[in-house]
């Protein structure tokens, strides 16, 4: 599918990277602009809201454009995940690794010059316990990191990851997880999981294949199951 010459529907979380989108969103909107690209601003209100207006954007012939980090673009991904449909980020979070891992710049006009193109392909979608996700699914330890670096204010930028590890570190207790990749099962430390696509050993991925503007090539999934859970 070749998104080119499609309006976009540009889906801003507002309180994604500390807030810092709020001066990103009027850059990009400059360089839409600029290049004669439609679109439509839509602020989410949540990761359900969210996915109700890029399923909506999808019905009306548009390109759901994600502006935000990877929770909400792993959300949006796994419910457009088999349908056809494009879907277009903007890197807006903290980490943004996927974006990073596709090679999609943080650099607004960079980014935008990357949607103009239009050219779009295929990425694995993992699954865990039920819940799909894109680039990387966390257990354990490094769930528990999130979890608090997502909670956190008054620190910022990539400093937030190193103040979350250590106080995750501080309470955290050892956990094992039984994983099952194939017919093959064993016990494993808590850990990252992330499918192919993210160039790690990954676990998890039975979904369909979505299509991401732009990606980075498709990769063969893996069947698996974790006795932890996503975040």
């Amino acid at each position: 599918m070749e998104a080119a010459g499609k309006p976009l529907a540009l889906l801003v979380n507002p309180s994604s990277g500390g807030g810092k989108i709020r001066t990103l969103l009027p850059k990009v909107e400059h360089e839409l602009d600029l290049r004669r690209i439609p679109f439509r601003v839509e602020r989410t209100e949540s990761a359900e809201h969210a996915i109700a207006e890029a399923l909506t954007a999808a019905d009306a012939g548009e390109v759901p454009v994600v502006m935000s980090g990877d929770g909400l673009i792993g959300a949006v991904g796994g419910a457009l995940a088999g349908s056809g449909t494009a879907l277009g980020m903007i890197p807006g979070g903290r980490g943004n690794d996927l974006a990073r891992v596709l090679g999609i710049p943080t650099d607004p006009a960079s980014a935008v010059e990357v949607l103009a193109a239009g050219e779009t392909r295929e990425i694995d979608v993992g699954e865990a316990n039920g819940q799909r996700f894109l680039g990387i699914a966390s257990v354990g330890f490094e769930s528990e990191a999130n979890r608090i670096a997502n909670n956190v204010r008054l620190v910022r930028g990539h400093l937030v990851y190193a103040y979350a590890a250590l106080r995750a570190l501080i309470t955290w207790k050892p956990a094992r997880f039984s994983l099952r990749v194939g017919v093959s099962g064993c016990g494993s430390p808590a850990a990252r999981c992330p499918p192919p696509t993210a160039r790690h050993t990954g676990v998890a991925c039975s979904s369909p294949p979505m299509r991401t503007w732009p990606t980075a090539s498709s990769t063969s999934c893996w069947s698996a199951t974790s006795g932890g859970s996503a975040s």
